[in-house]
């Protein structure tokens, strides 16, 4: 390591950027560690495929610039206004690996450099989203959120003998 590296100062936006890759790596093995019968197991509204289509869905919210513009459940053909519960449960069965892995790979690849190059005053800045402090906190929260869901597929995969996460 050279000199220069040694100085380097690591940005918040680098930061985030890292742990928002080591979700998407562990969000990645949940979709793929999962059996045909977790992938479609449901109980008491709960289900994988919709769990796990629910955390990449709100990462991505917190993405957003505008909290306006989002569209809860449509990449999943949800549409709460309309839809009775029976219905969007039905559509909440019908998430595939595909549209979830491809939800990730669009986040992932549009938001990292994006993340990365935002100045740290971004993210000590005051946000749209109303409910946090700053951008920083609105992060914090995303990744706190996103851990505390992938520790519950984690555990339905132990629990269908599946192969668990590796914790990144």
């Amino acid at each position: 390591m050279d000199e220069k590296e040694k100085t380097k100062k690591t940005s918040i936006g680098e930061a985030f950027a890292s742990q928002y890759d080591k979700i998407w790596g562990m969000l990645l093995q949940a979709v793929d560690n999962a059996s045909d019968n977790l992938w479609k197991y449901f109980k008491n509204a709960w289900g994988y495929a919709w769990n796990t289509f629910h955390v990449v869905e709100v990462i991505f919210y917190f993405t957003l610039d505008d909290p306006k513009v989002m569209n809860w459940g449509e990449r999943a053909n949800i549409n709460w206004e309309k839809d009775n519960d029976v219905k969007s449960l039905e559509k909440k069965a019908k998430i595939t690996k595909d549209l979830v892995r491809e939800f990730i790979d669009e986040i992932r690849d549009s938001w990292h450099i994006k993340i990365k190059e935002k100045p740290d005053d971004h993210f000590l800045s005051k946000d749209d989203f109303g409910t946090f402090a700053s951008n920083l906190e609105r992060h914090i929260y995303s990744i706190r959120h996103a851990a505390h869901h992938i520790g519950e597929l984690n555990t339905e995969l132990r629990d269908f003998n599946d192969k668990t996460i590796h914790w990144q």
